[in-house]
Order: C-alpha cells, then structure tokens, then sequence
C-alpha cells in the first residue's frame, strides 16, 4: 500500500489461489518460485508512506484502520510504524470477538470464523525521501 498525505493511493491485489491459501514464494517444490512473484512499478512522490505486509497483516486489519495509524503518526520513523501497525494487527488476531477482515471473507466463502485470525505478521513501512535528505549512521 502507498499512502500519500494520510490517503491511500495504491494497493496491491490479494495474491492466493484460492481463499485463505496465499501464494508462497521460495524454493520448495510445493511454492511458488521467487521468479514468477508479481512486479509492480508503483510512482511514488517524496513524503508518500509504503505499507508491506504479510497475510496476518490484512487477515486482521483493515486498510482504513492503517491508513488512521500512518495519518496519524506521520512524524514516526518507519520502524515506529511498523511496530505500531504490527502490534494492532496482533491485538485484533487474538480477539475472539473482532469482526476481522478475515472473518468477512470467510462469510463470502461459505465458512464459519470469529474473531481475529491467529498467524504470522510481518511489516515493513518505508519513507520516500529526497537522496541528499539521507542521514547515514558511521
């Protein structure tokens, strides 16, 4: 996801085969191979957040709920950021009453989950800034 000045700007599709099968990439015969993952060129602007996550990102968040985390703590440095999204993401996966976003799709797909759905969370967040705006640490 890119967010420019608080708004979503860009989103990928959801990448699965099938309902809560997400592709894999990686080596093993039974994922898919890193050379067939999707590309995108994505125009970015200086200022513009990048939101990258996981499954167990999306299955307990909705966009809306971290576009309010990114506007709202836009002075954060990324890792802030990721942990805060990370760290909301986790709260909604254990709460067996959050009508999460994968417990709407589940509905959509004849299934039966309430709550939150417990599985890995990985985020990266990323700042698009100027190249003479770079502070490198020694």
């Amino acid at each position: 996801m890119v967010f420019r000045k608080g708004e979503l700007v860009f989103k990928s599709s959801i990448q699965q085969r099938r309902f809560n099968c997400p592709f894999q990439l990686g080596n093993h015969k039974k994922c898919e191979r890193p050379d067939r993952g999707e590309v995108m060129e994505v125009p970015v602007m200086e200022g513009d957040v990048v939101v990258m996550g996981t499954d167990g990102l999306l299955d307990n968040m909705y966009k809306s709920e971290i576009k309010e985390i990114v506007a709202a703590e836009k002075e954060r440095s990324p890792e802030d950021l990721a942990w805060m999204i990370a760290h909301q993401a986790y709260c909604h996966s254990m709460d067996e009453y959050y009508a999460s976003p994968f417990a709407i799709e589940s509905a959509l797909a004849g299934k039966e989950h309430q709550g939150g759905k417990v599985d890995d969370i990985t985020v990266v967040v990323g700042k698009i800034i100027r190249h003479y705006d770079l502070q490198l640490s020694t």
